[in-house]
């Protein structure tokens, strides 16, 4: 069955306002070719690079990553898969996530397996270090309106996890051989450099997750282990250039992930970028036009009711539980 899209539903686009981070950035460029910042605007609503508008920074969707970790059985295997990884920012605020939620059996009992398709932000990756700022710590300290509690990961819980350091060594191999990495210490979006409101930061790995980071397509990755009981995929403004690429294969995700994952409790973790296009696009199917949301929703995927994370100690659910999808047997 063909899918593709047909229009936006009610979409507008302000085509001066771009908000790609650092991530973003360095993720989209063509490593070796493309030295210099691209500003990826926008030149109508048929340009799907709208969906490059996303953001890596850690704990920037904390509130889902502590309601997931919440949900899921702390005594069983669990496995997550960062599909679109980039710096690694999203893979730790899963792992940290998990920690203070879980304890002990964060490490004995959850993997952590993120992919990229970008060689140097994989590289990058495994250095365990990340640039981080103010903006970080801000989205760290921004989730006591939803969980009326304080933050695990402000304060002392930032000092715990993020030890601050200096550019590693393997750094300065990935930026001689692609310039645009450059970018990760002097971020065009929000104007700051090192020393000068970014700094490198070592995360502190003592009781987390195993996380591991390939190079590869997303596609290739959907696969769980075989001990894995829960498995949850993590498709937070990354499905998006999978969009872009071929509209047909952000369906076939989801098919494949309900096709190898029978018999496992199964979680999606989507971001801002994959409730617009859910909430703002219609494909067509044999002629009709059809909201893809509804399309998710037949395969299975649902939202997870704001009633259940209400009794997790999540309140304020609207934004959190438009994200996280759970797959129905």
């Amino acid at each position: 069955m063909q899918i593709s899209p047909v229009r936006f539903n009610n979409f507008k686009l302000n085509k001066t306002n771009n908000t790609s981070s650092f991530g973003s950035i360095c993720a989209d460029a063509n490593g070796k070719t493309e030295p210099e910042y691209k500003a990826y605007t926008l030149t109508g609503p048929n340009d799907y690079r709208i969906i490059k508008k996303s953001s890596t920074r850690i704990f920037r969707d904390l509130p889902s990553e502590l309601a997931m970790a919440r949900m899921l059985n702390p005594e069983q295997k669990t496995q997550i898969k960062v599909l679109g990884c980039a710096d690694g920012s999203e893979a730790w605020g899963y792992a940290i996530a998990l920690k203070e939620t879980m304890g002990e059996n964060a490490e004995k009992n959850v993997s952590i397996q993120a992919i990229d398709k970008a060689p140097h932000m994989i590289d990058a990756a495994k250095t365990g270090c990340l640039v981080l700022s103010d903006i970080e710590r801000k989205y760290a300290e921004g989730t006591a309106s939803v969980f009326k509690e304080k933050s695990p990961v402000a304060g002392k819980g930032w000092n715990q996890y993020f030890i601050k350091t200096t550019r590693p060594e393997e750094f300065n191999k990935i930026l001689a051989e692609y310039p645009c990495m450059k970018y990760l210490e002097h971020d065009p979006v929000v104007n700051k450099k090192i020393g000068s409101g970014l700094d490198w930061y070592e995360v502190n790995k003592q009781g987390l997750p195993n996380v591991t980071f390939e190079c590869g397509d997303m596609l290739d990755y959907l696969e769980p282990d075989k001990e894995a009981e829960n498995v949850v995929y993590v498709l937070a403004n990354s499905a998006g250039y999978v969009f872009e690429k071929n509209p047909d294969d952000f369906f076939k995700i989801f098919n494949e992930i309900k096709a190898k994952s029978k018999g496992k409790n199964v979680y999606v973790a989507m971001g801002n970028i994959e409730t617009l296009i859910l909430d703002n696009y219609m494909v067509d199917i044999n002629g009709l036009h059809v909201p893809i949301k509804m399309v998710i929703n037949s395969l299975g995927f649902k939202n997870i009711p704001e009633n259940e994370l209400s009794k997790l100690g999540i309140y304020s659910t609207s934004g959190t539980s438009n994200k996280l999808y759970k797959l129905e047997t």
